[in-house]
């Protein structure tokens, strides 16, 4: 009996993060996509571009995170419960912008103009995705100009170091506890 339990629990639990996961995708990519269109379509800054993605796909994620993947506390209002969202998310973010600054900042002072290992692997990244850019491009007949992948880059580790906070810290502070 004890054994159904904890594997009822377990496939619980996966189904949840798989919820999670396609939520948590579709908020990056709305999140994904107004920080590339401010940083290469309009020149912005990457912190202020970093802000409005965040927080736009705040709400996206906020609203279907509670309608499809978290199970609502009985006890506490909607206005309680979108303050603690918002928080938790506002902590988020604060981790996002300082993961993307540090690895803007490792890039600077050791990938850029370095021959060690760590700017080997970065450039040889950076080469491969000019390379599949450069071979898209080319297919449409048009000419591909490399860009500087740094702040793509930077934005995805951010995004993936915040996703687990959020999942975990999403699951204690908002979730119904089970009896």
């Amino acid at each position: 009996m004890k054994i159904e339990k904890a594997a009822d629990k377990k496939s619980g639990l996966l189904m949840q993060i798989f919820k999670f996961v396609i939520v948590g995708g579709l908020s990056f990519v709305i999140d994904f996509v107004i920080y590339s269109v401010m940083v290469y379509t309009f020149g912005c800054n990457l912190y202020v571009s970093a802000f409005f993605g965040f927080t736009i796909s705040l709400i996206f994620n906020y609203l279907a995170s509670m309608a499809f993947v978290f199970q609502r506390k009985d006890d506490a209002s909607r206005t309680k419960e979108f303050i603690i969202f918002a928080v938790l998310s506002v902590i988020g973010l604060g981790l996002n912008e300082i993961i993307i600054w540090v690895c803007v900042l490792i890039n600077d002072h050791f990938v850029a103009g370095q021959t060690n290992f760590f700017a080997m692997a970065v450039n040889w990244i950076n080469s491969l995705i000019d390379g599949m850019a450069s071979w898209a491009y080319s297919l449409m007949h048009k000419e591909y100009e490399a860009v500087d992948w740094v702040p793509i880059e930077a934005k995805v580790v951010a995004t993936a170091v915040v996703m687990v906070y959020n999942f975990v810290t999403r699951k204690i502070f908002l979730e119904k506890k089970d009896a």
